[in-house]
């Protein structure tokens, strides 16, 4: 299904006081990240944050710069928002906690602990801080003095994890040597230590009527305790690491566990049976979790950057919202439901508006998987699409090309030739003749409609990696691992040019619409040429490895008037684009956490499809490099992606032996 994506960019960096907007409360002395749909309302950067970009949009001249505050340093690690939702809390491993106002942005104050902060946690009258540090101790410190009101040890090791009693009269906390303990905030004497946890706790959460306490420890296990008694109410398991985070939900009869096992999953718990309801795959380490208001949506901050959000009752993943530069450690929820903050490794505070985490894509606006094609024995390296949009061509590393029915999904013919597995396939801009090149060092053309093949290409002294028509019809393109390009006459078959001068493999090429440039791709090289002359015009580096795939935005005037022509890139985790014309970088897409093999661009060059290691496809908006939507569905990774010529329908061939047909949203 399509994903629901943040869809901000960050316009300009402005100094600015207290400006208001349909969008959100923007903060003074930050970077002020303008959203398009006012989705991220806020973030707070860093004490290093860079300057502001070349293309900052200037201050008004009647405007005054506030200095910036100092942030944080090292990882933000705990956040913890005021009950009246005015101030926000972060602490860290720079040894520091620090006093926000959430309406302005301002750093009020910071508070300095003698060593790393783990958790911190707000009275719920909204007057102390507690803190769970590396020196063993639970601080209380005064949120408006910043003065240390009682300090309570007692535990072996680091205190991971802290929480109020909504009474305020209790403070809970866990610590690596294993053990929960209670504490009476009146009197500072400890009431109750709790024991049971075969590893270290490493996660606490209290229900919102204080009856019930939930733990989580190293070993996966989670423990709910009833407040008064020693021993567990229930013991769950079922993680097999970490249970790094857990949630109760508003009305208290679901808890909910996320952990750091290989199955990247977060557990949902009845607490009136102490069973498990279900196991939602979160595809990441979900290291903080939280209920929106409602209790229907889960809340996630992950390893890779970006919040998540998943329907309760349905497991389903509803959103993907990218923010962060780096891991999300913890998150909070404001005591009205309405704003979620956000910390991590960047050492960057966001503020976001919930409403859009916990909303899935309209029906009509939903990526569907149409259909899966098996039939290969191998994995699939390669698919297109005719540009009737009536038949797939495939293929594979079974070392054959197979043709689909695009509407019906039926497999009309097999073709075989090739003595080694095929990694390249091109179909001719007038659909009648289909290009195959293989580890065998042949290149191949066939009838598409007959299956008949027409052709042998068999002067390449390696392998051929990457085949292209010319737009016109009158060329084909190859390169191969011996270092060349060769370009051949495809009614004659004469070989017209061999171009060299690359170090390593012909991995990628693709050709402009207008014909004159032919772009290659190589080990981190992506290298320009006049098709016609074959005169090298321009050599582009920044990927930092094989360029894995290649394209040109057919339609630039729709969305870039004035910049030219662009080119896509990727081969690594990034995907660039760059100036055809002057060769200069113009952005760089970030959002797999792996390396991309394929891209493809809609004809209207408006929307770029990416996909590789992670399994996931992934749909932006070239005009604005915002990620719109993400779909999973291969089981392995994705080698290759096509759009139909109308934009409709997108084709994907991947190493698990299938091809899908998956209809794009609308509004593409």
């Amino acid at each position: 299904m399509g994903l629901s994506q943040s869809p901000w960019k960050a316009l300009s960096v402005l100094m600015v006081t207290g400006v208001a907007t349909t969008g959100g409360l923007y903060w003074s002395g930050s970077t002020l990240a303008i959203p398009r749909t006012g989705q991220l309302i806020a973030q707070a950067e860093p004490e290093d944050a860079q300057a502001q970009p070349e293309d900052a949009q200037p201050e008004p001249e009647d405007a005054q710069p506030i200095p910036k505050p100092s942030g944080h340093t090292e990882n933000i690690k705990s956040l913890a928002i005021s009950p009246d939702g005015q101030i926000l809390v972060s602490g860290g491993d720079d040894q520091s906690i620090n006093i926000w106002d959430l309406a302005s942005g301002e750093l009020v104050s910071t508070i300095s602990s003698e060593k790393w902060v783990y958790d911190i946690a707000m009275s719920p009258d909204g007057s102390t801080i507690a803190s769970g540090s590396s020196d063993q101790t639970i601080k209380i410190w005064d949120l408006y003095t910043g003065e240390l009101i009682q300090t309570f040890a007692g535990h072996t090791d680091n205190v991971i994890a802290v929480a109020f009693s909504p009474d305020g009269q209790t403070l809970v906390s866990g610590s690596w040597d294993k053990t929960i303990r209670v504490w009476d905030l009146r009197t500072g004497e400890l009431i109750r230590t709790l024991s049971g946890h075969p590893g270290l706790v490493v996660s606490l959460a209290i229900s919102s009527d204080g009856s019930l306490i939930a733990s989580g420890d190293s070993e996966g296990v989670v423990n709910v305790w009833n407040m008064e008694s020693d021993d567990p109410l229930y013991t769950l398991t079922g993680h097999s690491t970490w249970a790094r985070s857990l949630a109760f939900s508003p009305d208290d009869q679901t808890l909910v566990s996320s952990s750091l096992d290989n199955k990247d999953t977060i557990k949902v718990w009845n607490l009136r049976t102490g069973k498990l309801r279900r196991t939602i795959s979160s595809g990441d380490w979900v290291y903080s979790i939280a209920f929106s208001g409602d209790g229907k949506t889960l809340i996630g901050g992950t390893n890779r950057k970006t919040l998540k959000s998943w329907d309760l009752k349905t497991g389903e993943l509803k959103g993907n919202f990218i923010g962060h530069e780096e891991p999300i450690y913890d998150i909070v929820l404001s005591p009205d439901g309405q704003s979620l903050a956000s910390g991590g490794g960047d050492r960057q505070v966001k503020v976001w508006e919930v409403s859009p985490l916990a909303e899935t894509i309209s029906g009509e606006e939903e990526v569907a998987l149409l259909k899966t094609l098996t039939g290969h024995t191998e994995g699939v390296r390669a698919v297109a699409i005719s540009p009737d949009g009536e038949t797939i061509v495939s293929g594979s590393l079974d070392k054959t090309l197979k043709t689909w029915n695009l509407n019906t999904g039926d497999l009309l013919k097999t073709l075989e030739g090739h003595e080694q597995p095929i990694w390249a396939v091109a179909i001719s801009p007038d659909g009648e003749t289909i290009a195959s090149g293989s580890l065998d060092k042949t290149l191949k053309t066939w009838d598409l409609n007959t299956g008949e093949l027409l052709n042998t290409f068999d002067e390449h002294e390696g392998a051929i990696l990457a085949v292209t028509f010319s737009p016109d019809g009158k060329n084909i393109v190859s390169g191969s691992s011996d270092k060349t390009i060769k370009i051949w006459d495809l009614e004659t078959g004469e070989l017209q040019n061999t171009l060299e001068g690359n170090t390593d493999s012909i991995v990628s090429l693709t050709i402009s619409e207008d014909g004159q440039n032919l772009v290659s791709g190589s080990d981190e090289i992506i290298k320009i040429w006049d098709l016609e002359t074959g005169e090298l015009q321009n050599t582009l580096t920044g990927h930092a490895n094989y360029v894995a795939s290649l394209a040109i935005n057919a339609n630039p005037d729709a969305f870039f008037e004035g910049l030219g022509p662009r080119l896509v890139t990727t081969g690594d985790e990034k995907i660039r684009i760059w100036n055809l014309n002057t060769g200069e970088p113009q952005d760089i897409m970030e959002g797999h956490w792996s390396r991309v093999y394929s891209l493809a661009l809609s004809s209207n060059g408006q929307t770029l499809v990416s996909g590789g290691v992670d399994k996931n496809i992934k749909l932006w908006n070239l005009s604005t490099g915002v990620l719109q939507d993400i779909f999973p569905g291969h089981d392995a990774w994705i080698y290759s992606l096509a759009i139909s010529s109308d934009g409709q329908t997108l084709v994907s061939g991947s190493l698990d032996k299938t091809i899908k047909i998956w209809q794009m949203p609308q509004r593409f």
